[in-house]
């Protein structure tokens, strides 16, 4: 799959490891497939996407 460009950011699709040989832009984004994460460039490099547990979790509309 080839890579969308979009506002600047390249979005390249999931990939067993880190775009090379490629100018990237800070925000650009992949999904590693090796590491099971999703991961995006800053001015330090390919970073990865982390969740957090401190929202609530809803499990039906009472918990809103």
């Amino acid at each position: 799959m080839s890579p969308i460009i979009v506002g600047g950011r390249t979005l390249f699709g999931s990939l067993s490891s880190q775009p090379t040989g490629i100018t990237t832009a800070i925000g650009s984004e992949y999904y590693d497939t090796t590491d099971d994460k999703k991961k995006v460039y800053s001015s330090t490099g390919w970073q990865n996407v982390s969740t957090s547990s401190a929202a609530p979790e809803i499990t039906s509309i009472a918990d809103l």
